[in-house]
């Protein structure tokens, strides 16, 4: 590359030093140029013929600079040939020849050179079209006979280039500066490109470029035709295409050529290294190449054996056939990748030589019948004789082992018989008793005037199931060590089950003042295939010993559920803030009958059995529970099971709890209120008028703004956000530009920040979020009106959302602590019952709906009322329905589906409790 940058150089400075050349002529005439010039031209006209020639062979390999670059060169070498034959002096070429006719050939050689490389310099290098090459030929021979055409004939339809008398013309010397132009630029353009990809051939491209460009500045300074500057033009001229063709020689043939003996050479090498014979075998004549050590692998010299397929089948043992026609047989048709075969060949001594057989067909014809084939042979004689030898020893161990084992099972199965008989016996005695308890219970629940007592009674039946169920899981323990414990798996409703598990033991978390809660990922399944009894039995378990072990502090559980490879799983973490464990302990943890210690069992009872049967259950379903501890910080107990995903079934209702009343905060106060929805209407005017202020709540923003036209008294206006027609934004719009100093409190399901602003930069004084509490509306309230609070509560801290299906259908110590008077809850039932008992079916009809607003509006509004009635399951359900619509724009079924569960549970909640409320409640 050195010296290609000094030979460029040199030239350009040959060009500079033109200009104070003196113009000296060569030869004496014109006529004692014509044998050189004949000679440049010729030379000039081969090297372009070869260029073609190359890269018409190159291109085929996938670079269509090569294609256009080489079309370019033939349309050179053939318009030159005309050039050569037409200047003046030369014979007759179809028509007279003279300085006219030459220029004119000469000129179109040097477009079409510079055209050429300006095309290989800028077009990116990728493959062909199939039929682009054939295409680009014909195309450029008819070029060339146009271009031929008008030099013979119609030569009067051109510029003049050449006067006799007063020589060049403006026109022929304006077009060489052209030319010089066209080819820097492509030089210029190869260059960058050389520097950026380290090229030597565009370098080389490049200095061809340049030197042409070079040769048609000489080409502008001559006089005369026998003088120096148009002999060097011509030389630049050839010496422009010897780079072009020495470049594409050596990326197209040189550099591939030395790539190739190296890579012939490394393969050699490789195979003298690896000490293995290969072979190559024509299919179709049967003929095979075996390299010196296939040959003296078998103590053979290479001349000893014949190159033929039928030397190797004379080798190889007879009983090794079926195995090697197994191998190669389908890989000749084609029906496996490569051929791979372990088996013996006779050695010149007469022993038998293990070989690792393996090879490929590498060529097939268009039938795909296999044409030649290659491989390579590897002793592995030693290999096989050390794994001959162990197998045999392994089969004496085996043989020996069997016998121990055998006589071991069935010692442990005459053992596992009698604890078997045993376990069945005390099943049965703990069974009766435990009949006679649950059956009564039963018959107490049926009785009409032990109303108050149910909720006991439903414990007592439950808590006495479980026991049952326990007694048969001692055992079930037996089966599982005999491995015939059998899983049952039918629907589960995941949020009942797990209310369920906290009711059998929330009982004694209650006790001991601990914070007993769950919660809930957002992407658990609502119903799930799975054995129920079992997963029942190991959640309670963990949660009892959570609760057990856990003086002060919390216990919580957690669930959620993810995909791992199309497998749904569950996961339960039961977190407390107990005792903890030491490694030690945790390592004792599964064994039955085994607990942290002694002191453990004397301080809180217990048999130790009950993680090792969970443990064992987990087993059988595929699942895992781990454990993590520290002493002193309480621990976490994870399970974690596969399941599959069902139909939503039903839900389980707990029963209302009372709450004592509060103080009237907002006496004297007119407030106006917006709500579209029944339920909130009735709750937002009965907590209002509880708290003092007389208020009228419609049911939309226009009706509110027809009803502040009529009146004046209003001191407030509070409104829904999300209303059909005029929404709680423009409602606060028109208001504050009709009655700018009216405060405007919004209230809203949305509990993003996003939300608040926009409700702020509608109007509104202040924003609340659903469900609403009554000492936050309160104080919101009197801090829009300006009034203070008198020493009023302070408000709670906002409520922690609790995920939906694994919390009560409604938490009704919320909800009475809101409403505080037994007629307003039932009021506010009715009400429920009165606008929503047929949601869920209307939920439902709407997946068959391609109008999605009306879904998104109803989720919207159930968000609402599970918010103001503190059921968390349906306003949870009901903002991932109404979020999903907004961000997919269609609905998504489970979540339809989810929705309409927690809908009818609430409805049926609502009956319920509505039912005991009549019962409890005075006659009118």
């Amino acid at each position: 590359m050195t010296g290609l940058k000094m030979g460029i150089g040199l030239l350009t400075l040959f060009l500079l030093a033109g200009f104070w050349l003196p113009a000296d002529n060569f030869f004496l005439a014109s006529q004692h140029f014509l044998p050189l010039h004949i000679l440049l031209e010729f030379a000039a006209m081969a090297i372009a013929a070869m260029v073609f020639a190359l890269t018409w062979t190159l291109h085929r390999e996938g670079d269509q600079r090569m294609l256009w670059l080489g079309i370019g060169f033939l349309l050179v070498a053939t318009i030159d040939f005309a050039h050569t034959l037409s200047y003046q002096g030369m014979p007759v070429f179809v028509t007279p020849s003279g300085p006219e006719k030459g220029i004119y050939f000469w000129l179109v050689a040097r477009v079409f050179s510079a055209l050429a490389l300006l095309l290989f310099a800028f077009l990116p290098a990728r493959p062909t079209r199939p039929l682009s090459g054939v295409l680009g030929l014909v195309a450029g021979l008819a070029l060339a006979g146009l271009v031929y055409w008008v030099g013979l004939w119609h030569l009067e339809l051109l510029p003049r280039t050449f006067i006799p008398g007063e020589g060049l013309t403006a026109f022929k010397v304006g077009l060489e500066y052209v030319l010089v132009v066209l080819f820097a630029t492509a030089a210029f353009r190869l260059v960058w490109r050389a520097w950026i990809e380290d090229s030597s051939n565009l370098a080389f491209m490049a200095a061809a470029a340049w030197t042409m460009a070079l040769s048609e500045l000489f080409f502008t300074l001559y006089a005369n035709v026998t003088d120096i500057f148009n002999v060097l033009g011509h030389v630049y001229k050839a010496t422009g295409c010897a780079l072009i063709y020495y470049g594409i020689f050596v990326t197209g043939v040189r550099l591939p050529q030395a790539a190739l003996r190296e890579l012939s050479t490394r393969y050699r090498n490789i195979i003298t290294g690896t000490n293995v014979g290969t072979w190559e075998w024509n299919v179709k004549t049967g003929a095979v190449l075996f390299n010196e050590r296939w040959c003296s692998m078998l103590g053979y010299r290479p001349d000893e054996i014949q190159p033929s397929v039928e030397s190797w089948t004379e080798l190889v043992y007879p009983e090794d056939w079926a195995r090697i026609r197994a191998a190669l047989d389908p890989h000749l048709r084609g029906e496996t990748p490569f051929y791979e075969s372990e088996h013996r060949l006779r050695h010149k001594d007469g022993h038998l030589v293990w070989v690792l057989d393996c090879g490929q067909v590498i060529e097939r014809d268009e039938q795909g019948r296999a044409l030649r084939a290659a491989g390579m042979h590897m002793d592995i004689t030693d290999r096989k004789t050390e794994q001959q030898r162990t197998e045999a020893l392994l089969e004496k161990l085996v043989e020996s082992r069997t016998a121990e084992l055998e006589a071991a099972r069935i010692a442990a199965e005459a053992a596992n018989a009698a604890k078997s008989a045993f376990l069945a016996h005390m099943s049965h005695e703990i069974r009766t008793p435990l009949n006679a308890i649950i059956g009564m219970a039963q018959i107490a629940t049926r009785d009409a005037q032990l109303t108050a007592a149910r909720p006991y009674l439903k414990q007592i039946q439950d808590s006495g199931r479980l026991l049952l169920e326990l007694v048969s899981d001692i055992l079930d323990l037996a089966k599982i060590e005999a491995g015939k414990l059998a899983l049952e798996s039918r629907p589960v409703h995941v949020p009942s089950l797990i209310q369920r598990a906290m009711r059998l033991t929330e009982h004694r978390a209650l006790q001991q003042q601990l914070d007993f809660r769950v919660e809930w990922g957002a992407d658990v399944p609502e119903a799930v295939l799975c054995d129920e009894t079992r997963l029942l039995q190991v959640l309670v378990n963990l949660l009892g010993n959570a609760i057990k072990f856990t003086e002060r502090g919390s216990v919580r559980l957690q669930v959620s559920s993810d995909r791992v490879q199309e497998q749904r799983w569950l996961e339960f973490a039961v977190r407390d803030t107990g005792i903890g464990m030491n490694p030690e302990q945790m390592r004792q943890l599964f064994r039955p009958f085994t607990q942290a210690d002694s002191s453990t069992t004397r301080r809180f009872g217990g048999t130790g059995l009950g993680l090792s049967i969970s443990k064992r259950i987990v087993d059988l379903m595929q699942g895992r529970i781990d454990v993590s501890s520290e002493p002193g910080r309480g621990s976490c107990f994870r399970l974690r099971i596969p399941v599959t995903e069902t139909a939503p079934c039903g839900a389980e209702s707990p029963e209302p709890l009372p709450a004592p009343p509060g103080t009237r905060r907002l006496a004297g106060l007119h407030i106006l209120a917006a709500e579209d929805d029944g339920v909130n209407r009735w709750v937002l005017r009965d907590l209002l008028e509880q708290e003092g202020a007389q208020c009228v709540v419609l049911d939309s923003g226009l009706e509110a703004l027809r009803a502040l036209a009529e009146r004046a008294d209003f001191d407030l206006l509070i409104t829904d956000v999300e209303m059909p027609g005029l929404n709680g934004h423009d409602t606060a719009r028109r208001c504050k530009s009709l009655y700018p100093g009216l405060p405007v409190i919004g209230l809203t399901a949305y509990a993003l920040a996003e939300e608040r602003q926009r409700c702020l930069d509608a109007g509104m004084d202040e924003h609340l979020t659903k469900p609403v509490d009554a000492d936050l509306l309160c104080a919101a309230i009197l801090k829009a009106v300006g009034r203070s609070q008198n020493g009023a509560a302070a408000g709670p801290a906002p409520r922690t959302s609790r995920v939906a299906e694994a919390t009560p259908v409604i938490d009704w110590q919320a909800l009475w602590r809101r409403l505080r008077r037994p007629e307003s809850v039932r009021q506010i039932l009715e009400i429920l019952l009165n606008n929503h008992a047929g949601s869920a079916a209307l939920l439902r009809g709407q997946l068959a709906c391609s109008d999605h607003e009306p879904l998104a509006l109803l989720a919207h509004k159930l968000q609402g009322v599970g918010g103001t009635l503190f059921a968390e399951p349906v306003r949870h359900a009901a903002a991932l329905l109404e979020q999903q619509l907004r961000s997919a724009g269609t609905p998504d079924p489970v979540l339809v589906l989810r929705l309409a569960g927690a809908v009818e549970a609430l409805v049926e909640t609502a009956r319920s409790a509505l039912a005991d409320l009549e019962r409890a409640l005075p006659a009118p």
